[in-house]
């Protein structure tokens, strides 16, 4: 159970004075019941909130984490099954309804913006211990993001198996009528060398699942030797994958179900003033029209295509739509803000504003990033059934403990009322986290009730109609020393804020707290530069945001490893060698550094064929990550040759995962980098599907070579997001080595031909 002992007792300390004992105590006390319970099969005996075994010795692992494509249900089944001591192959998994026992702790410790992540002295530690005791009140806190998921999952799940093969062994050992002690697990059974028997857990899970004693103080393998962990393990989705036998959320049927398509007001403000019928000629099939909200009107059919056919030719007028709003308006408004507002200050190590101000000569740069859609392959959609006061959805979400809130908001019932069945992601990248798509389900079908209604929105609707990565700029200056390396180094930007955006829509609640990731990448680095500030401004604004990969890591890491290389051009150091000495408390980050430098063979002469090098190090999402980009200029375009990365995440669970994690984010960050942007004119989206707002294309991927440090570590990393910062600035500034030309505003293909 989280939080575990020690945990328990320094948050009920650090707590007690403002909550009071007796309410930390009643809440520790009641987990709620086993979500394992809801779905039982015969012979299923549930030994906790993780595990289910069947009699016929099968393994169900409930994966409370959203799979979309990253390998989580891989990587949390092998947690299971390492401290269960069952081959992974034994192993099926199951998607749980939300419970309470899912929630993901790290989120919220990622979220303490005034705890550097490097920082793991006792203090910080006590920090992030009460910021984890915290969470446990945040029931809607399942969520998938923040690559959290492993680490988050590293202490429950792995207890949770040990703790069931306790029990195994307990009920081995009354049945044998002999010491538990001298019994073995391996192969799903358990084994008595001495008088040569062995037991199957199937035949060993009634009697063990019924125990009314769970032991507290289990063994784990703490920190090895492992048989499942930082092994090559088979994918357990591939087959139904590859077979096409695997459910995502727009793949759910029900019977005789309905479907509806949704049009919006085409400005990111405004409403709808009022609609029409449907026209004659596409009324064949149409049930009705069902105004949503304010900006959204849906109409219900027979089929899909009959109600987006329908719905694209329904008459609408609109009211109070502000056509003046431009993504260059608010890209100006943020200049001007940083000129005359004051900033949040995140860090300020030492005194960076009258270093700056007394010397001779000092480097600035200021950098620019546009608006980015998720355009997730798998269109937004969900199936909901209302019936008697009920609600069941069917929905890939990365959040369903926010769905179940936000429908219940919706539609006036209890929390209890509403079923959440999570289904697979076609793509999630943030923007599954959001509960838009289930309130609007939600609300069509309860104009319907007992009648499942699928709802799925259009690739345009989806990308004109999505939080968006926020466009943001940043103003960096820098000293140097007379030994060519920075002593001062004064960061300053301007975005809008994720998190208060995200609050506001999902929970209806007001963020009262500073917003980190308007500028995480910049003060939360772990470069020893004596003076070093870094100050946010928080924009308001209309354009909807949202939480997008790597977050403000993306722009932020630009910037600032951007800057470093012209940091380091102008103090004559080399980009390994700078950074290596500004990370020289770090040993272990700085072994990232030698271990690229030795695979990319860096060095004064480039490999043949390429003509501009350029290299990024970032420390994001509890890991290090360090990346050198190879590029040729073949006639008056840039083609991207090859990308090396060194990636150390900690123990890694399941390497080969991990590197596929990596070469996709390598695939996604170089996209946005190179061709991806949203703009905005007249109040409204310009891009609307794949044509205006590509992707990169196979004969476009470079070849990726991938080394994966932290065997043997004692922390365990982040592997879905880490990726993708580094690799926009190592991109920058292999442009910069290539041809002598800055290129400080994203996306890069805005200034360079791009092949």
């Amino acid at each position: 159970m989280r939080p575990t002992r020690r945990k328990f007792l320094i948050g009920t300390a650090a707590v007690v004075s403002i909550v009071g004992g007796g309410f930390v105590v009643g809440w520790l006390r009641q987990p709620g019941p086993n979500p394992l319970l809801k779905n039982l099969q015969a012979n299923e005996h549930p030994f906790n909130a993780y595990l289910k075994i069947a009699e016929n010795g099968s393994v169900t692992i409930a994966v409370p984490r959203a799979e979309m494509g990253q390998g989580v249900q891989t990587s949390l089944a092998i947690l299971v099954a390492e401290e269960l001591d069952v081959p992974l192959g034994q192993v099926r998994i199951e998607q749980p309804l939300p419970s309470k026992h899912y929630i993901n702790y790290k989120l919220l410790e990622e979220g303490l913006w005034f705890v550097l992540p490097h920082d793991h002295g006792h203090k910080a530690e006590g920090l992030r211990t009460v910021a984890e005791f915290f969470s446990g009140f945040v029931a809607s806190l399942q969520i998938t993001g923040g690559s959290t998921s492993v680490r988050d999952a590293w202490h429950p799940m792995r207890h949770a198996g040990a703790t069931a093969r306790a029990m195994l062994v307990r009920a081995a050992a009354d049945r044998w009528k002999v010491d538990a002690t001298r019994l073995t697990t391996g192969e799903g059974k358990v084994f008595d060398r001495q008088s040569n028997r062995e037991l199957t857990y199937g035949a060993l899970a009634r009697a063990a699942a019924s125990a009314v004693v769970h032991p507290r103080d289990v063994k784990l393998n703490e920190w090895g030797p492992y048989t499942l962990i930082g092994k090559n393990a088979q994918r357990l989705d591939t087959r139904e994958k590859v077979s096409g036998e695997a459910k995502f959320g727009i793949d759910y049927r029900d019977g005789e179900m309905l479907y509806a398509a949704v049009r919006s007001v085409p400005t990111l403000s405004g409403k709808i003033a009022a609609h029409g019928d449907v026209p004659a000629e596409f009324q064949n099939g149409v049930e009705r029209v069902v105004r949503v909200d304010d900006r959204t009107v849906a109409v219900v059919a027979d089929s899909y295509w009959t109600a987006q056919r329908a719905v694209d030719k329904l008459p609408l007028t609109f009211k109070n739509q502000n056509t003046w709003l431009s993504s260059d308006a608010v890209l100006a408004d943020f200049g001007e803000r940083m000129a005359t507002e004051p900033g949040y200050v995140l860090r300020d190590d030492g005194d960076a504003p009258t270093q700056l101000e007394k010397a001779g000569s000092r480097i600035e740069a200021e950098y620019q990033a546009p608006y980015l859609a998720h355009a997730c392959m798998e269109p937004l959609n969900c199936t909901a059934l209302y019936s008697d006061g009920k609600c069941e959805l069917w929905l890939g979400t990365q959040a369903p403990g926010l769905v179940v809130c936000a429908v219940a908001h919706a539609l006036h019932i209890w929390p209890s009322a509403v079923t959440v069945h999570t289904m697979l992601l076609g793509g999630g990248f943030g923007r599954r986290l959001e509960a838009d798509i289930a309130e609007q389900a939600a609300r069509i079908a309860k104009e319907f009730p007992g009648k499942a209604v699928k709802l799925i929105w259009s690739r345009e609707e989806d990308m004109r109609r999505d939080v968006f990565r926020p466009a943001a700029r940043a103003k960096l200056m820098g000293v140097l020393g007379n030994d060519g390396m920075p002593v001062a180094l004064s960061a300053l930007v301007c975005s809008q804020s994720v998190t208060r955006d995200f609050a506001k829509r999902n929970l209806g609640l007001p963020f009262p707290m500073p917003d980190k990731t308007v500028s995480e990448g910049l003060y939360d680095q772990p470069y020893a530069i004596p003076h070093y500030r870094v100050e946010h401004i928080e924009a308001s604004g209309e354009v909807p945001v949202g939480n997008w990969r790597a977050v403000g890591n993306g722009f932020n890491g630009f910037a600032m490893e951007c800057f470093l290389d012209e940091l380091a051009r102008a103090g004559n150091k080399d980009a390994f060698a700078i950074r290596r000495s500004l990370l020289r408390d770090f040993p272990a980050k700085q072994v990232v550094l030698d271990k690229l430098k030795e695979i990319s063979a860096w060095g004064p002469s480039k490999p043949v064929g390429v003509h501009g090098r350029g290299m990024a190090y970032r420390q994001n999402f509890g890991s290090d990550v360090a990346q050198v980009v190879d590029i040729a200029i073949e006639g008056r375009q840039v083609r991207v040759k090859k990308v090396y990365c060194v990636i150390d995440c900690g123990q890694p669970v399941d390497p080969r995962g991990i590197e596929a994690q990596v070469e996709s984010s390598i695939a996604f960050g170089l996209s946005a980098a190179l061709m991806q942007a949203i703009t905005i004119k007249n109040g409204q989206v310009q891009e609307a599907n794949f044509h205006q707002f590509d992707a990169l294309r196979i004969n476009q991927c470079p070849e990726i070579e991938v080394k994966i440090l932290g065997e043997g570590s004692k922390r365990v990393g982040g592997a879905g997001e880490a990726a993708v910062p580094p690799v926009a600035p190592a991109l920058a500034n292999a442009l910069f080595d290539a041809t002598g030309r800055r290129v400080r505003e994203l996306p890069l293909g805005a200034s360079v031909g791009i092949a």
